[in-house]
């Protein structure tokens, strides 16, 4: 009987050598496969530890969900982590589509966790009372898909404002700040300091990401004290010159177009119009124009040639009024006064035009 039980014990230290064995010739195969192009999405998203996307050029991705870019490796030359290569599979199937709605507001949330947000409000540090608050919605963050942005802040009668961004197709995960122009969100309390904004992020229409940020800003006090006025007669006259009446089919407008030159004087002081089209005694229409100061403004003036278009006062009937000013053009002026309210939403700037002026009204000018 013992000898039975010694003949046992050989056989399974036989079983166990063999398959230790088996495992050494098999490892160096079985270490090649990639296993995480082969994990499914749930697995990776609660795999993931922080789901930012690696900065360009070193992120992986997929292009139209079949062609595979490997921009490289980091510039250290080291192979990426375990949880690098994660995010980087995560986001590839992001771009292609492949991801749910569940495991999309996953990897936002893990992305954007400990008080984070996709989102920053920007706008002025002082805001006079009585005045619609206008802020900016900022979002530089890369995306795959086309995202919009709600945010809008905590006080009674708010407004939302909104910010769509798109990726470019030419590059994946890549965005342009775009036009970041301001909006009215409502009136804000006198004597608050700080504003707090609820955000939505939605995907499609369904919502993948929800949070809040926060701007800080002093609410009180009358325009000229958030905004003094300034009356420059370089500006002034700058804005004469260029002030066009222009005409389109069934649109009268005036628009305003500043040459490089004359956006040197402008730094610092808000240009924002209020434009009334007057005929002798009588406004005929009225609108109001500023010149925003954002992100690519200035590549955007080469494009016009070095001239900035800041606003078009669109006018309706036309083809009437334009026949009504050439029978009797000295009839017809412009009239040009400084809008300080309108000023508020140039973040850039300290103080605002106050100037006003008139000029005859020349339907053949273009």
């Amino acid at each position: 009987m013992l000898g039975s039980r010694r003949r046992w014990g050989r056989a399974v230290l036989g079983v166990l050598l063999v398959l230790v064995g088996g495992v050494g010739v098999a490892w160096p195969r079985v270490s090649r496969i990639d296993w995480v192009r082969r994990a499914p999405s749930f697995v990776l998203v609660r795999l993931a530890e922080d789901t930012t996307p690696a900065p360009a050029p070193t992120r992986l991705y997929r292009i139209q969900g079949h062609v595979r870019v490997t921009p490289g490796i980091p510039a250290s030359g080291a192979t990426p982590s375990r949880q690098r290569r994660i995010v980087d599979e995560i986001w590839a199937r992001y771009e292609e589509g492949s991801l749910s709605l569940g495991q999309k507001r996953v990897v936002w949330r893990k992305r954007y966790r400990d008080g984070k947000s996709p989102v920053s409000v920007f706008g002025r540090s002082r805001w006079p009372e009585g005045v619609p608050l206008r802020v900016r919605v900022d979002v530089f963050d890369e995306f795959p898909a086309e995202e919009t942005f709600r945010v809008t802040p905590r006080f009674p009668g708010a407004r939302q404002a909104v910010s769509i961004r798109a990726p470019d197709r030419d590059g994946p995960f890549t965005i342009d700040p775009g036009w970041a122009r301001s909006q009215p969100v409502g009136m804000p309390p006198a004597g608050c300091t700080a504003i707090t904004f609820d955000v939505v992020v939605e995907e499609d229409h369904r919502v993948v990401w929800s949070g809040t940020t926060s701007m800080a800003v002093a609410v009180g006090g009358s325009l000229d004290a958030a905004m003094p006025p300034a009356v420059d007669g370089a500006i002034t006259s700058a804005v004469v010159a260029n002030a066009v009446f222009s005409v389109a089919l069934n649109e009268t407008g005036v628009r305003i177009t500043l040459p490089p030159d004359a956006r040197q004087l402008f730094k610092g002081v808000a240009i924002a119009l209020r434009v009334e089209v007057r005929r002798r005694d009588q406004v005929i229409g009225a609108g109001r124009m500023t010149w925003v100061r954002s992100p690519g403004h200035e590549a955007m003036a080469e494009h016009w040639h070095g001239y900035w278009p800041i606003g078009l006062l669109r006018l309706p009937d036309a083809r009437e009024l334009m026949a009504e000013a050439a029978e009797d053009p000295d009839a017809w002026t412009l009239r040009f006064i400084g809008d300080g309210e309108g000023a508020l939403g140039d973040f850039e700037a300290s103080s605002y035009w106050a100037g006003e002026f008139e000029i005859p009204l020349d339907p053949a000018r273009r």
